[in-house]
């Protein structure tokens, strides 16, 4: 079995939850998109890869490994188009697995048996030149959601451009936490795109951009929690609907949901009263 693969090399993670921690990163070549940003141009066709074994590519992990490594990050190009590969590699060594992926192949990341972090990007419009496919944000929530239900701890990244306005980074957060199984569980990165200097003096944008996702996320939470109270009170689903200014009933029946109770219950009182001094929020909520 061989894979085309770009380079194989250890460095200090630059982006997502583990920014410093030190990774062997294995850069596949091959791409099932064509983001405008991307700033590994070389790596979108499968073309400009050394075809590899996997005894290859587990000798020369190996060669680079070192006390502090963190685990392997498999990147590209798209990883997922790859997932016997990446079994056969993860059998084979007792590093943890992280795979960087766009999440447009739900069906491949299903398959990948050993998946210890995954780092999904979720692809705005504007990082396609005009084309883009309303099933690439679809395949993306797929691959969330069956992440989830594995366990497999899980966090997203937005690539921000200094073009990207605030009311697309809303949008984008309303649609991702109406869909997404577990409502207080996904962890939200803002990534700004490279190089810097491209932002001039955009930089303040990057803090609306955290902003609208927290504080979409928090209030998606609450209306969770506010929509099951009442509900379980037996209000009528046509009050309900009117209290929260929803054009239809069927919202009541999305947001209705006692794992939103439960989850409230652990953090607060009857009265409302935070039960942990230094919590912050639903943010915080494991």
């Amino acid at each position: 079995m061989k894979a085309p693969i770009i380079e194989i090399f250890s460095s200090f993670q630059g982006e997502g939850l583990f920014i410093g921690q030190r990774q062997i990163f294995v850069r596949f070549a091959g791409c099932n998109l064509n983001c405008n940003y991307c700033d590994t141009n070389d790596s979108k066709s499968e073309k400009s890869g050394k075809l590899m074994t996997v005894d290859e590519v587990l000798a020369a992990i190996e060669k680079v490994r070192t006390p502090d490594c963190h685990a392997i990050s498999f990147t590209g190009g798209e990883p997922s188009l790859y997932p016997e590969f990446i079994n056969e590699v993860a059998r084979q060594t007792d590093l943890k697995i992280l795979l960087e992926t766009n999440g447009t192949l739900p069906e491949k990341i299903d398959f990948i048996e050993k998946l210890d972090i995954v780092s999904l990007d979720i692809k705005l419009p504007e990082h396609f030149n005009n084309d883009f496919d309303k099933d690439i944000f679809i395949n993306e929530i797929k691959s969330v959601n069956l992440l989830m239900a594995k366990s497999i701890m899980l966090y997203c990244k937005v690539v921000v451009l200094p073009s990207t306005k605030t009311n697309l980074i809303q949008e984008v957060m309303e649609k991702l936490s109406n869909n997404i199984s577990s409502k207080n569980k996904l962890q939200i990165i803002i990534q700004p795109s490279s190089p810097l200097e491209d932002w001039g003096n955009s930089n303040s944008k990057l803090f609306e951009f955290s902003e609208i996702v927290g504080e979409d996320f928090y209030f998606h939470s609450l209306r969770h929690y506010v929509c099951s109270m009442l509900s379980a009170n037996n209000l009528p689903t046509e009050v309900i609907r009117e209290f929260f200014q929803w054009e239809s009933v069927e919202m009541v029946k999305i947001y209705n949901d006692n794992s939103a109770i439960d989850d409230f219950n652990k953090y607060f009182s009857v009265d409302g009263v935070n039960k942990q001094e230094d919590s912050k929020g639903f943010s915080d909520i494991k």
